[in-house]
C-alpha cells in the first residue's frame, strides 16, 4: 500500500514542482509534533510533507472530502476534512489527539482556506485562527512540540487544481463557491447542464 509520503512525492514530482527546505538540521525527528504553516495553495500538505520527509495528517476543508476524485486524493494523502456546523473541528480533534498520543504529525493551516481564495501578496499572511493552540492545549500531552512552518515563495505558478466556484450547483449556499463562477454554472442545480 502506499502511504500519503509517497504520494505526496509522487503528485510534487507529476506537477514539477520544486522546492527547497531550509534549517533541516532544527527539525525534530521523533516525538510528538504538531505542524502549523501558512497556506498558499492545494499543494501545501503534500509539500511540508515531503519536505519534513513524513507523512503528517493535515486537516482540510470539508468539501475537499465531499467531491469525487478529490476526496481520493486527500485521502491517500492522510489528510482528514473538517466537518460541518459549530462543532465542525470535533472530527479532526478526535483524530489528532489519536494520531499525537501514537506519536505520528498532525499539521494545521491556521490562515484556513480564505488564504487560497482570496492570496495575499507573498510576504503577507492572513489571520491565524486559534485551532491549533486550543489543540495542543486541550490535547493534555506532555513532550508536544509545536513545530511553526513558512511556505515561502519566489513565485507561484499554479493552475487551480480544484477550481471551486464551478461546485456552486453543488451548495450555492456555500459562499466559496459564489465568486468568479462561470455565468453558465449559476443556478444549475447539480446534473442540470451536462449536455
Amino acid at each position: 500500500m502506499i502511504t500519503p509520503l509517497e504520494t505526496a512525492h509522487h503528485l510534487l514530482w507529476a506537477l514539477g514542482t520544486e522546492a527547497e527546505l531550509v534549517y533541516r538540521e532544527r527539525l525534530p525527528q521523533t516525538g510528538r509534533i504538531l505542524v502549523v504553516s501558512n497556506h498558499r495553495s492545494f499543494l501545501d500538505a503534500p509539500l511540508l510533507m515531503a519536505m519534513l520527509d513524513r507523512s503528517v495528517s493535515f486537516a482540510c476543508h470539508h468539501y475537499l472530502g465531499q467531491v469525487p476524485g478529490v476526496r481520493d486524493l486527500v485521502s491517500a494523502l492522510g489528510c482528514v476534512p473538517l466537518g460541518q456546523g459549530r462543532d465542525r473541528h470535533r472530527p479532526f480533534f478526535d483524530h489528532a489527539l489519536m494520531q499525537l498520543q501514537s506519536q505520528r504529525p498532525v499539521g494545521l493551516f491556521p490562515e484556513g482556506s480564505a488564504s487560497i481564495l482570496e492570496p495575499a501578496p507573498l510576504a503577507e499572511l492572513k489571520t491565524f485562527h486559534r485551532g491549533f493552540a486550543h489543540l495542543a492545549l486541550q490535547s493534555g500531552l506532555s513532550h508536544l512540540a509545536i513545530l511553526p512552518l513558512a511556505i515561502a515563495a519566489e513565485e507561484i505558478h499554479l493552475p487551480s487544481l480544484l477550481p471551486l466556484p464551478w461546485l456552486q450547483p453543488f451548495d450555492p449556499s456555500e459562499p466559496l463557491f459564489r465568486e468568479r463562477c462561470p455565468s453558465s454554472l449559476r443556478g444549475l442545480s447539480p446534473g442540470q447542464g451536462d449536455g
